[in-house]
């Protein structure tokens, strides 16, 4: 999550598909964690995951 996070193209995605996620504070505690980890613990993320990780191979 932290490479994701530190990323301007890859936050973009994250914001776009989970904006109230990454709106909330205590996000930064998971920046230790894979993405797909994390979507195991929140249903906003579980379910916004296959576009988020589409948007994030085409920016690549």
């Amino acid at each position: 999550m932290g490479e994701l996070m530190d990323d301007r193209r890859a936050m973009a995605v994250l914001q776009k598909h989970i904006p109230d996620v990454m709106a909330d504070p205590e996000i930064t505690k998971g920046r230790r964690y894979s993405l797909r980890f994390i979507s195991g613990f929140d249903k906003r993320i579980k379910a916004a995951l296959p576009a988020i990780e589409r948007d994030l191979a085409a920016n690549r």
